[in-house]
């Protein structure tokens, strides 16, 4: 799935894939929801995909909703100008979060090293004034 966004400001939601998606919102204020949590329970919506977030100018934000299942990369690139914040919510379970200047995991398993994993990736080019 590929969004090309326009120069105004954005609202995109995403509530379940099937296949990687890469999303640049291009110029304005724009926001990204990604929420991969089921009305079915326990079950990670979008396991086992990528999301590409490029806010490009403009005061952006992300929020995502990890949901403690499955494997889900979100990864915030080139989005290097304004003030971008990042919204990352636990569910009710308890999470185990590993946070480093480039990225945040929630590991499931802390335990198992080939436990399933959520991240939130943050490239160098990036800019995130909250997180």
């Amino acid at each position: 799935l590929l969004l090309n966004m326009s120069n105004q400001d954005d609202h995109i939601k995403i509530f379940g894939l099937g296949a990687d998606a890469s999303v640049y919102a291009n110029d304005g204020n724009d926001t990204l929801l990604v929420d991969a949590r089921s009305t079915q329970g326990s079950f990670n919506t979008m396991n086992g995909t990528v999301i590409v977030w490029d806010g490009g100018n403009g005061d952006d934000e992300m929020e995502t909703f990890l949901v403690s299942t499955g494997n889900t990369n979100l990864n915030i690139t080139n989005d290097s100008n304004g003030a971008n914040v990042a919204n990352v919510h636990c569910p009710n379970v308890a999470c185990t979060l590993l946070s480093r200047q480039n990225f945040l995991a929630n590991i499931h398993v802390r335990d198992d090293p080939k436990s399933t994993t959520e991240r939130v990736n943050i490239d160098d080019k990036a800019s995130i004034s909250s997180l």
